[in-house]
């Protein structure tokens, strides 16, 4: 079942996934679900590595402050695979 979900982003951001997409034939929603269920998931394998962004992301603790852009960027990354 999928539930619409209302994001505020950037539109230099947006316009660069959708381009993203496009060029690898997915869809922007694709990507971040998948970016979600990978930062939400209760076990992580741990023979996946974990940027630190990733981490930090995943955390409860959160008090750094980390770029937004490269918070797509590394999203944009890590579902190139």
């Amino acid at each position: 079942m999928s539930t619409k979900l209302t994001l505020n982003i950037d539109e230099k951001v947006v316009a660069r996934a959708k381009k993203y997409a496009e060029r690898n034939k997915v869809s922007v929603s694709k990507i971040v679900e998948n970016y979600l269920d990978k930062v939400s998931a209760d076990q992580i394998n741990k023979t996946t590595q974990i940027s630190p962004v990733i981490e930090w992301l995943a955390s409860s603790d959160n008090k750094v402050v980390v770029n937004r852009n490269d918070i797509i960027e590394e999203l944009i990354r890590k579902n190139r695979k």
